[in-house]
């Protein structure tokens, strides 16, 4: 790619292609020339009102991650963007493709290549704008105020005409609802598999492979929740993932920690306080200690996770609750031990007092798993075991009347 100055004619190598109606370019261009001349929003919109919302949003949202990404990351990588075209004069040059061998058979793709290879000429007076990949380009303006080196780095572009005609204008709006509809978003369990920044997800990974309680023994599904006919899943792997990270959860931005890798001995850190709670867990726990002897996976669990109900930390949010009452113990200053030890004389069986008719389904045999019944299980579980309900922002009273308005007939009552 060459430029001659900066605001001045731009010659991209490019590829020419169709699909539908479209003609499109694809292009490789520096980030410092998007950041000088590609705009992320544009007069797409029918209201002034709508494109001022979307330009705010950009400005306070998943730029400033992107920012952070760029310059933090070592292994840094794009998918393309999508910029519309306005005015000026691009001209596209082909490249003639002829064979120097004559005795080649290349006929086929000469043929293929033909009118497909060359350069995209942009004098400079053209508009640019983000149709897909807004925040990107705000994330790059943001990330080269603060580090022009970036600037030589490149991105892949696709470039697309847009006409100011009120025709041209809802085909290009079309086209960038289309592409944000159809943009499929990574699930919470495909991040956890796959993501090497996020310590959560690092040291859940080494669980599932290196401990006995979760090895062969784990739900790895998109969702949560685990089916009735599992019963050799201790826990689902996204249920782990939430109670290691409601428990581990320290820092303001802990968000924005976990999006770059940290050090190893860090790591190993984490996964050394992880193991250890495990640990204790199951030392407290026998139906933890006898799963995770289990051999085989098979039926691991089946006597824990019944139709009648079975122990509360075989069900994923039992499992998230108990990592939180364990954090709010050892928040106040008790000792891991002394914290497992309390929430060992909690009566976990779900068909029984605290948990029917709060968490547990006596009459559908199913879990209660609304936001607000998980919440006054937390305070429950608290009360229990001797803490301060001030600690979450509540009293005996209050809990007794949130309790009273679940119908869930349930008594606060001392278990320690």
């Amino acid at each position: 790619m060459k430029k001659d100055a900066k605001g001045r004619r731009l010659l991209l190598p490019a590829l020419r292609g169709s699909m539908g109606d479209w003609i499109y370019y694809v292009c490789i261009m520096k980030m410092s020339d998007i950041a000088d001349r590609v705009q992320p929003v544009a007069d797409i919109h029918e209201t002034q009102t709508l494109s001022d919302y979307i330009q705010r949003q950009l400005q306070e949202g998943h730029s400033d991650l992107i920012k952070g990404y760029l310059l933090s990351q070592q292994q840094r990588l794009f998918n393309a963007l999508v910029i519309g075209v306005y005015g000026g004069s691009p001209e596209w040059c082909e490249v003639a493709v002829r064979r120097t061998d004559k005795s080649a058979k290349l006929d086929d793709q000469e043929t293929e290549l033909a009118g497909v290879l060359g350069f995209l000429s942009l004098d400079g007076g053209e508009e640019l704008f983000a149709i897909d990949g807004q925040h990107r380009v705000v994330g790059i303006q943001k990330a080269l105020a603060e580090d022009r080196e970036l600037g030589d780095e490149e991105i892949a572009c696709l470039f697309v005409a847009h006409s100011k005609t009120q025709i041209g204008t809802e085909r290009t709006r079309r086209l960038f609802t289309v592409l944000n509809r159809h943009a499929k978003a990574v699930s919470t369990m495909e991040l956890i598999a796959l993501d090497d920044d996020d310590v959560i997800a690092i040291i859940t990974r080494r669980l599932i492979d290196n401990y006995s309680l979760f090895q062969d023994k784990i739900y790895i599904k998109k969702t949560k929740n685990i089916p009735a006919s599992d019963d050799s899943s201790v826990t689902s792997i996204v249920a782990l993932y939430d109670a290691l990270n409601d428990f581990f959860k320290e820092k303001r931005n802990w968000n924005v920690f976990k999006r770059e890798r940290p050090a190893d001995d860090v790591i190993a850190k984490y996964y050394g306080r992880a193991v250890s709670v495990l640990d204790v867990l199951q030392k407290n726990m026998p139906a933890l200690a006898e799963v995770a002897k289990s051999k085989t996976s098979a039926h691991a669990v089946k006597k824990y996770r019944t139709a009648q109900g079975g122990h509360l930390i075989f069900r994923p949010i039992g499992f998230q609750l108990i990592l939180q009452s364990l954090k709010l113990l050892m928040e106040q200053g008790i000792s891991l031990d002394d914290s497992v030890k309390r929430l060992s004389k909690v009566p976990w069986e779900l068909s029984q007092e605290p948990w029917s008719g709060l968490l547990w389904n006596p009459v559908g045999k199913r879990m209660i798993t609304a936001k607000e019944n998980q919440k006054a299980a937390l305070k429950v579980i608290a009360y229990g075991v001797g803490l301060d309900l001030k600690t979450l922002n509540s009293t005996k009273t209050a809990l007794q009347t949130e309790l009273d308005n679940l119908q869930s007939g349930i008594k606060p009552k001392k278990y320690v």
